[in-house]
Order: C-alpha cells, then structure tokens, then sequence
C-alpha cells in the first residue's frame, strides 16, 4: 500500500489527473445503478460527498475499503446498462465484502504510480481490474472498471492522494478566549510608539506614511492608516465586534481568519499576527493549522511552523505572536461561536441514499408452557415491552459547537428502517437542547392465542427485528450573533444515524414431553 494511505490519518480526497477534478459520490436513480463516483468536484473544503475513509482490511494485508463520508457507503462494482450496452461502474454498497471471489466485493489495492508522488491507481481486488474515470454516456466522467482494450498507463486511471485532517472544519464565525479569561480581538494601534514596540520592523514605512501621507496597502499589507491591526487579548466581551473572526478552510484543511475590522490574518516577519491585505490565498504566512484538543484549540502558522501565543511586553500586552515550538499554555485558547442563538430548520433527508445495516432478528422476551394433561388446553401468550429507539445527529464537514442553551431545531419526520427500505416516520421532533443524540421509548404488547396438545411443550418468543440506517441530510441554519448580525446559511453535510425495531411477532415453537402423567401411562397406551 502506498506510504501516505498507510499513516495515522484514513481520511483523503482523490483528484483525477484526467481531469483535475475531485472525485464525489453522486446520485442518479435506482435504475441507473443509484450512487456513482464521478470526478466533477472543484473543491474538497465543506463538500461531504468529496470525502473518503479508508479502512484497512482486517483478513487480506494490503487492501483496503473506501467509503464515502457523505452516506457512509462503500465502493462496490455495480454493472448497469448504458446506452444499450452493459458496463461495469463503481457504485455504492451498504456493508463490506471481502470475499474476493465475489464480484461485489468492496476491497481494493492502492498502486502506486511510477515517477509521480502521492499518484495511485485503484486495482478492484473482485474483478482483477483498474478503475479509470474515462468519459462514458453523456461525457460524464464516472468511475468505472476499465476495458480490456483500454491503455492501462493512460491518466484516466491516475489519481492524487489528498490527506485530509480527521477533526472537522471550524465554524464559520468564532471567538477565541485566552487563559487569561479575554477574547482575541483586533486592535487598530495609531500610536507611532506603540507600533515600533510591537512591530520594530514597521518603523522606517511608518515614517514612510508620515512623510508622504499616503503609501499603497499593498506596499505592507498590514497598514491602515497611520498604525497597524495587531491581534490582543483585550475584552471580556464577546459582543464587541472585534471579537468575531470568520474561518475560511482550503481543500488541505488549512484555515484562513478574517476580522470584521477588515482583512486577513498573516504573521510579519517578527512573527506578530497582524491583519490586512491578503491577496495570495496559498501565501503560508496567511494559513494556519487548527489543532485541537480536551477543550480547546491551537492555531499553528504555516510559514514557521510554531503555533500561535498570547505574548507578554514589547510595550503592548497580550498580543497573538507565532512563536510557540509546543502548545503552551499561552497557546490554548477556547473556541467559542459568538452566538446568541442557532436554528436549523428546513431539514431534508435523501432517503434514496441511505444506507441500511446490521439488520437481523432479536428475541426480546420469552416464555414457556407444558400440557401433562390428557385433555387439549388453550392459552395466551403475552408481552409487553418497551423498545427504544436512537438518533444521532452530526454533520460530517463542519464543527458545531455552540452551547446547548443556545440551539433549537426543528427536524421534522425522522427516518426509520422498515424492511428493506426507509421511510420517514409519522411524528414531528423539536428540540431546544443538543440534539447530537436522543433516546425515544415505547410500550409493545403482542398477544397471541394457541393450543396445546398433551404431551407438548411450546416456547414463545417475541421476537422483533432491529437495523441502523444512515441517511444524508440537508438543512437551513440561522445564527444571531453577539454582534446583532443576523446570517442565514445552507448546509448540504448532516449525517442522521438510526437504529430502530420494528416486526414485533411471537414465534412458536413446539416438542414432546417426555411423560404425560403416570397413572399407568395409559395415555401413551392409546395414542401410541
């Protein structure tokens, strides 16, 4: 297996050499094969459907699974029927498969490919063939088996491993609060003194801009005015607007911070974090590493490598410098959404793309009865038990993290598995608390009437069937902040999980007894 799908991260983007484009689980009909992975994705950053697990087969050394992070299904060669003929694309599976000699099998091997770094072909284990992303019906570029006549070294079937990080993406609006109980905000210092304290190196341009009164911002990307935006720890308020940064994440899981004073942040040649002009979005200096941690967060600079500290003196406390080799004390800050309140509403399930497992029958309950009588007895068999029922609300893409006091949603009809198919059921949820996870209970009696002949045993069972269902969701997301702003958003990266029961039945299940009665076992006598 190739060294960078091998490390501690299992979470990866693939881009089509073919083509350039990511590739992303996308859906057509059942008639049709239902989902396909196709290589049309521009960008990887808050798109669930571009993201990959890998997971290691336990039984074959060297292979592995792939299962999309958007419904949690696995690649599978699926042959459906295009334009009149039969072709083999890679489509969805609801569980693995590792027997290799299945055609449905989900394993396959990551080959590497000669001269060209982090470059792989996917060798379907099953079907003893190289997957490609060669134009097909309607010049679509769907992932399928390649031909037998097809060039195997064409770049159709070339692809870049792009590692992904494993936490999910900051929220878009944060604060961040410092071990000295304030929040980061921006600081717009005027005072010619108290820069060249902060920013020794900013002093010949501020001459500069006293001299000549106007100099272009691109001249130092972090002028404004007479002074410069510096980053300090300087309020317990979070409704002051300096407070509140927006998050732009890059396809490689870096992080962009903007300030509503205006601009980015980027580190200056001593290592202050200053805001202004950014133009270069791939400029290192400008891109952090959000690295988390119990309770908190550390943001490492991309330029230096050091990671982000509350800093004492240079004639200005408290001020953000990237000068931190570990993650000190001084580089753990809070993460705070600055919210007054979050509503999701206007949720939508994708029902077509939920994936169904670990469906099987359980016994609930049972009971047993005997007739040592020589005459037929009728009984009833009862039960009553409460089943429950689990639901667990994520998104796959970006991190929610506002306090429950501060969240209510409105989800509608939530999924349930009945048979082989999910349906919506008939009662409305509404939450005002963390609905990441919730528990529902109610009371089943089934009651079944029989007969029992002399000499037999019946055992009852109640008997039900319990499954998990995963099912991609889309909703609406209202955010007041503390600024007063209010910002309405639409999120395509929920990802419901269920687990249900549902087909309560008594089974019976009869036998002999070895004696009726002993009174000259007369019984057995007459009736053999």
């Amino acid at each position: 297996m190739l060294p960078v799908l091998a490390s501690s991260s299992e979470l990866f983007a693939f881009r089509a050499e073919l083509n350039g484009k990511f590739l992303q689980s996308v859906y057509l009909n059942k008639a049709a094969g239902g989902s396909r992975i196709e290589a049309s994705a521009d960008t990887v950053a808050g798109n669930a459907r571009t993201r990959f697990l890998v997971e290691r087969s336990e039984e074959e050394e060297g292979l592995m699974h792939v299962r999309c992070c958007y419904n949690n299904k696995y690649w599978v060669p699926v042959q459906v029927q295009e334009g009149g003929s039969s072709r083999w694309i890679i489509g969805a599976a609801d569980e693995p498969d590792e027997d290799l000699s299945s055609p449905s099998c989900t394993l396959f091997q990551a080959l590497p490919v000669k001269n060209k770094d982090y470059c792989i072909r996917f060798f379907h284990s099953g079907v003893q063939k190289s997957a490609c992303v060669a134009s097909t019906v309607g010049n679509k570029t769907y992932l399928r088996k390649q031909d037998d006549a097809e060039d195997q070294e064409t770049n159709s079937g070339i692809f870049t491993v792009v590692p992904l990080p494993r936490q999910k993406e900051l929220p878009k609006y944060v604060a961040f609060k410092g071990d000295d109980g304030k929040y980061l905000g921006t600081k717009h210092i005027l005072d010619m003194k108290e820069v060249s304290h902060i920013v020794p190196f900013m002093g010949p341009i501020l001459n500069k801009v006293l001299e000549k009164s106007k100099v272009k911002a691109n001249d130092v990307g972090v002028l404004q005015g007479h002074g410069v935006l510096c980053q300090q720890f300087v309020t317990e308020d979070m409704g002051h607007k300096s407070v509140v940064f927006t998050t732009q994440t890059n396809d490689d899981g870096s992080v962009r911070i903007a300030s509503k004073e205006g601009g980015f942040w980027k580190r200056s040649s001593d290592d202050w974090i200053l805001t202004g002009n950014v133009e270069d979005k791939n400029d290192p200096d400008a891109l952090f590493e959000a690295v988390t941690g119990d309770g908190f967060v550390a943001l490492r600079n991309l330029g230096n490598k050091k990671f982000c500290k509350r800093v004492d003196g240079y004639g200005k406390p408290n001020c953000l410098r990237a000068c931190d080799d570990t993650i000190s004390q001084y580089a753990r800050f809070k993460l705070v959404e600055p919210v007054f309140s979050q509503e999701i509403y206007d949720v939508q399930f994708y029902l077509n793309e939920a994936r169904i497992y670990n469906n099987g029958a359980i016994t609930m309950e049972s009971d047993v009865r005997t007739n040592e009588s020589r005459e037929v007895q009728t009984g009833t068999f009862s039960f009553t038990k409460k089943t429950g029922a689990v639901s667990i609300w994520e998104t796959t893409v970006s991190s929610k993290t506002a306090a429950s006091e501060k969240f209510s949603a409105n989800i509608g009809q939530t999924p349930m598995v009945l048979g082989k198919e999910v349906t919506l059921s008939s009662e409305s949820t509404s939450s005002h608390r963390d609905t990441d996870s919730t528990h529902n209970s109610e009371e089943r009696t089934v009651t079944q009437n029989l007969t029992i002949y002399p000499g037999e045993k019946v055992e009852a069972k109640f008997v039900a069937t319990r499954a998990s269902c995963d099912v991609p969701f889309s909703y609406k997301q209202k955010i007041v902040l503390t600024t007063g702003d209010v910002v309405v958003t639409v999120h395509n990266d929920g990802i419901y999980t269920g687990v249900n029961t549902y087909d309560f039945h008594i089974t019976l299940t009869r036998s002999k007894i070895s004696k009726v009665y002993d009174i000259n076992n007369s019984y057995e006598e007459e009736h053999g």
